[in-house]
């Protein structure tokens, strides 16, 4: 939450959109009330329409402390999403460094908010076309920024 706050000083329009119910939703909530970031964060629920969504998306996100091999990391760089994930090791497998996404230290909100500023104004590193994804893309930082 903290990195999407500290996001919206640079890019005003961003918001993150996190998809998919479960135990963790309403702390989220409560956390992005107390960080003050509320008004940047959709929590979309469940959701059956997941690739429209990265296809809608500029960025992914994954910051996880802990996590197994990660399905939402695998649908969101195969429908062409830069990544910006906590470097722990089922992350590093996926994403190389600097070419396919960012790895950030684990809790590091300030790293996921500047590597995010870079992927978006870095078309070389920026959305690829993918499945689901045109080819052409305006890259308006107005979409959300995947989870």
């Amino acid at each position: 939450m903290w990195a999407i706050e500290l996001l919206g000083h640079h890019t005003p329009t961003a918001h993150l959109l996190i998809v998919g119910d479960g135990p963790e939703r309403t702390r989220l909530e409560q956390v992005a009330e107390q960080v003050g970031c509320r008004q940047r964060v959709r929590f979309a629920g469940h959701r059956d329409d997941v690739p429209d969504i990265w296809a809608a998306s500029d960025v992914a996100w994954l910051a996880s402390d802990f996590e197994g091999q990660s399905n939402s990391l695998m649908e969101a760089m195969a429908a062409g999403l830069p990544v910006v994930a906590s470097d722990i090791s089922p992350n590093a497998e996926l994403v190389t460094d600097g070419v396919t996404g960012s790895l950030v230290p684990v809790g590091d909100a300030a790293a996921f908010a500047r590597c995010t500023v870079g992927l978006l104004e870095s078309p070389e590193h920026g959305p690829q076309p993918g499945p689901g994804r045109p080819a052409e893309n305006d890259r308006g930082v107005q979409r959300p920024v995947g989870h």
